[in-house]
């Protein structure tokens, strides 16, 4: 038995349309579901990414337990080889402020990304595809 992949993440903020707008201004994900102020579906590639306003899923385990989560989370977009500085050039230029950029010598190829915030305060990575080769993969 094996897990194929990761087919949900979700993000905890306590306003769902901002986070909605902010994730549409930059990547343009397709909402699949909204439901305001609770929550909204997008889809990202072949995943879905939940946002939930952490006080209403709290509150609410009824349908999914375990939703409601506090703090700052950390969430990785991982984008074709080759395309870092388009994403890069493409995210600045719409006024997103790259917090760090890091090149992951002990990684294969000398893999790059770079982290900004959401307005929720989550620290979202933008990683090249080869980062997590798991052929190459090295702590």
């Amino acid at each position: 038995m094996k897990i194929n992949k990761i087919i949900e993440t979700v993000l905890y903020c306590d306003d769902v349309e901002e986070m909605l707008n902010f994730y549409q201004k930059y990547f343009g994900f397709e909402v699949l579901q909204k439901s305001l102020p609770r929550g909204v579906f997008l889809k990202c590639g072949e995943s879905i990414l939940a946002i939930f306003n952490r006080s209403m899923t709290s509150e609410d385990n009824q349908i999914a337990p375990g939703h409601g989560t506090t703090g700052v989370h950390h969430m990785a977009f991982e984008i074709p080889d080759g395309e870092y500085e388009e994403w890069k050039k493409s995210l600045t230029e719409k006024g997103l402020k790259i917090v760090q950029e890091i090149t992951w010598e002990s990684r294969t190829n000398n893999s790059r990304s770079f982290y900004f915030q959401d307005p929720a305060g989550n620290n979202i990575e933008i990683a090249e595809k080869k980062l997590w080769d798991p052929a190459g993969f090295n702590f």
